[in-house]
C-alpha cells in the first residue's frame, strides 16, 4: 500500500515524488513546491477537501437566433437592429460558403436595389 513518505498518509487524490523520490501524497508535494519545504505534520487531514464548483447549464434559448432577437428588442432595439445586421451578413457569408463568391453576390444585390423602383 503507497503511504506518504512525510505525513504518512494512505488516502489522497494523487501521488507525486519528492526531490529524492520517495513518494509523497498530493498534499505534501505542492505545499513543498510552494514553500520549498516539507509540509508540517500537523497539517495533516484525514478528510480530502473538494472544490463545490459550479455545473454549467446548457441554455437551449442561445442557441435559438429568434429567442436571442426577441431577448435583444426587450433591451434595446438598437441591439436588436445591430443583430438583425449581423445576422444578414452571416446569412450572406453562408450563400459564399455555398458556393457563389462573395462579389458576385454583392453586384447581384447591387444590381437589384439599382433597378428595383422607388
Amino acid at each position: 500500500m503507497s503511504r506518504c513518505s512525510n505525513c504518512l498518509t494512505t488516502k489522497t487524490t494523487a501521488w507525486r515524488r519528492d526531490q529524492t523520490g520517495k513518494l509523497v501524497c498530493n498534499a505534501c508535494g505542492l505545499y513543498y513546491r510552494l514553500h520549498r519545504t516539507n509540509r508540517p505534520v500537523h497539517m495533516r487531514k484525514d478528510i480530502i477537501q473538494q472544490r463545490f464548483r459550479r455545473r454549467v447549464k446548457e441554455d437551449d434559448a442561445a442557441s435559438n437566433p429568434q429567442s436571442v432577437l426577441s431577448s435583444l428588442i426587450s433591451i434595446s432595439p438598437s441591439a436588436a437592429a445591430t443583430f438583425a445586421l449581423l445576422e444578414q451578413q452571416h446569412n450572406t457569408l453562408q450563400g459564399n460558403l455555398n458556393g457563389q463568391p462573395l462579389f458576385e453576390q454583392q453586384n447581384a444585390l447591387q444590381a437589384r436595389n439599382q433597378t428595383a423602383p422607388i
